[in-house]
């Protein structure tokens, strides 16, 4: 199979046993899409499977600034698959890198954990969620835990339950949400892990229907507004200064079209939304939450920029669904139909962007 395009790309998320693909790297690197080609390819593989990139740039000997000639190209490649368990070839006369697949012992076992206040309002929150991880839909055979992180006093309200509850407790002034997070994904012991907020509720397929394999995804996620939904954070995506130190605008709004989600690539760093993270326990050890920035200080900014700069993926899912029991869009705009919503955020961003001068 040769992937030559962005609509290729979208195909191939839904294949897998594939023994041959070739990626056309010139389609890809100016659109920020390399990166996704590469790792939707090698996941597509079978086992043993081959994987040929193709360079048509013929200035080997030169490193050139902004551009990508082969030899950069063999540092990109290795980049993105320093973690992957493969082998590399090098045909400098082709200007073509062939990685073959490797075997490769993957535990798709879940963890499941839910962050807890501990206050007693949100109880029912809880149990809700809990409710609805028992009752998830997943590929048979798989085992699954369900952990619950929250201060200690508040361990007793699961005595009656097969819950792992870890304890934590909050004593400086900001809230170190990732510092809350880190020692609930240490706790796990499974490689698929799901960290979610409370007001987060899954799906009953949301997890059948992910990729086996991925970096780091997340489920579509909706705000029931009365007889709506509202579509809220899941991945969004935001355009950077050149040196990457702060964001100058927010590419995209909420309600994009998640079915075009890889055109937005371009300029731009995507994040996922702290309300729900899922990702393999490796990609967690390797790029850990920094413990000491806290909540509403962009905690899942910063991460997932971090992500993104050691060739990790973030992508959202096509067909896997959750719901938040929150939202951050005002009452005001929820009221409005969803087509003026959609105008008005088109017209109010650029005038803030004017008006803080960031652009």
């Amino acid at each position: 199979m040769e992937i030559k395009n962005i609509n290729d790309l979208y195909q191939l998320r839904y294949k897998e046993g594939l023994n041959d693909i070739t990626v056309i790297s010139k389609n890809f690197l100016r659109n920020g899409l390399f990166p996704i080609a590469l790792k939707f390819s090698f996941w597509a593989l079978s086992e043993d499977g081959m994987l040929s990139v193709k360079c048509s740039s013929r200035k080997t000997n030169q490193l050139l600034p902004n551009a990508y000639d082969f030899k950069l190209l063999i540092h990109e490649v290795y980049k993105i698959l320093k973690y992957a368990t493969c082998e590399f070839s090098i045909n400098d006369k082709k200007n073509e890198i062939i990685i073959s697949k490797s075997k490769n012992f993957n535990d798709s076992n879940w963890s499941f954990g839910i962050i807890f206040s501990g206050n007693k309002n949100e109880l029912n929150q809880i149990f809700d969620s809990i409710e609805k991880i028992n009752n998830l839909k997943l590929r048979t055979g798989l085992k699954y835990e369900v952990l619950i992180c929250g201060p200690l006093e508040s361990k007793k309200y699961f005595k009656d339950t097969n819950i792992k509850y870890v304890n934590y407790q909050n004593d400086h002034e900001r809230f170190l949400i990732n510092k809350k997070k880190m020692i609930l994904f240490n706790a796990m012991k499974y490689n698929n892990c799901c960290i979610l907020h409370s007001r987060i509720k899954l799906s009953p397929d949301s997890i059948l229907n992910l990729p086996e394999n991925f970096d780091v995804i997340t489920p579509r996620i909706y705000y029931n507004n009365e007889s709506e939904l509202s579509k809220d954070n899941d991945l969004i995506f935001y355009k950077w200064n050149r040196t990457l130190e702060y964001i100058v605008s927010a590419s995209t709004f909420k309600d994009y079209d998640r079915d075009k989600y890889l055109s937005y690539y371009k300029d731009s760093i995507p994040y996922i939304d702290g309300g729900c993270i899922i990702t393999k326990k490796s990609i967690l050890q390797n790029v850990p939450l920094n413990e000491n920035i806290a909540w509403g200080e962009a905690e899942d900014v910063e991460w997932s920029k971090r992500l993104f700069l050691n060739g990790y993926l973030m992508e959202v899912s096509k067909d896997s669904i959750a719901f938040t029991e929150t939202t951050k869009t005002s009452k005001f705009f929820l009221k409005l139909h969803p087509k003026i919503r959609y105008v008005l955020r088109r017209i109010i961003h650029p005038i803030k962007v004017i008006w803080w001068k960031i652009s």
